[in-house]
């Protein structure tokens, strides 16, 4: 491998390409609030950033009994074709429990149903109702409150077993990632659901856990080659764990494309998520945490 390759010097480079990517999913976030909206109980609506699921918005469920045999696949892709969000299906027995984002007029289901199945009787085999989020307004602070106290315990810890600087460039790193699957989500308009929060945890898991092992190799070639500067450490450094994070990152894409591939549609946005995330979080720890360390100890 040619060691004439230069990090630190790539990151001024790398910067602009995160920014620029940032920046376009900021715009596409602006953009998203003409497209998706949110209908609340009381008959108003609010305009969101991204394509969020039932989960977070509410919206409608249906119990069915369509006269005849469906799969959940088959009847998720008719309902798809007639709904901007993908409904969740679940079969117990021979009823169909249908869940949706919020529909003002239950028939447009209902003719939908009667042009494929042709046993089914809207008027005797259907129940519906409105309901709310599952990830109510107090879910959401408490998410947010343990994602804050989880960032305040890996300032603590870094700063304690590097120093505070590390640990500015270890947040500063995962702030990055974050916002990396966010701007995609946003770009793409990929929907989101719970399964996307605990994609989120398990990238910052994934990011900082990267991130420690160059932090780590970094405090052991500062007393091993004292006579050096902190930029030629820092690149040594990144040399040395390239290998192991390539391997580490490629039988972990590898596993998570085997989901992506054969784990069906509503796993898609969970495992694009964590493709996303893992290749942001292996990125940042080169070319954002590193690269930030070495401008501050300078």
């Amino acid at each position: 491998m040619n060691k004439k390759l230069n990090f630190l010097k790539m990151s001024k480079v790398t910067v602009w390409i995160s920014l620029s990517i940032l920046i376009m999913g900021i715009f596409s976030m602006i953009e998203n609030t003409k497209i998706f909206k949110m209908e609340k109980t009381d008959g108003s609506t609010s305009s969101l950033p991204l394509n969020l699921g039932i989960e977070f918005t509410g919206g409608s469920v249906f119990e069915v009994a369509l006269g005849e045999e469906s799969s959940t696949t088959e009847l998720r892709e008719l309902l798809s074709d007639k709904l901007t969000k993908n409904p969740q299906i679940q079969k117990s027995g021979d009823v169909y429990i249908i869940r949706t984002e919020f529909i003002s007029n239950p028939d447009e289901i209902y003719l939908l149903l009667e042009s494929k199945y042709k046993n089914f009787n809207k008027d005797e085999n259907v129940s519906s109702e409105r309901i709310g989020p599952l990830f109510s307004q107090e879910l959401a602070k408490r998410a947010y409150l343990a994602t804050f106290i989880g960032m305040l315990v890996i300032l603590l810890y870094i700063s304690i077993r590097f120093s505070f600087i590390f640990a500015q460039g270890a947040l500063v790193a995962l702030v990055h990632d974050i916002l990396f699957v966010l701007s995609y989500f946003a770009i793409f308009k990929v929907e989101i659901g719970l399964p996307f929060v605990a994609a989120i945890l398990t990238i910052l898991g994934y990011s900082i856990n990267d991130t420690i092992v160059v932090f780590d190799r970094i405090r052991e070639n500062m007393n091993k080659l004292k006579n050096e500067k902190f930029s030629k450490i820092c690149e040594t450094s990144l040399w040395q764990t390239l290998s192991r994070t390539i391997n580490t990152t490629t039988t972990t894409l590898l596993a998570i494309m085997a989901i992506q591939v054969f784990g069906g549609a509503t796993l898609k946005p969970f495992t694009t998520a964590l493709i996303v995330g893992f290749i942001a979080g292996t990125y940042s720890s080169i070319f954002i945490a590193t690269p930030y360390v070495n401008s501050k100890q300078k």
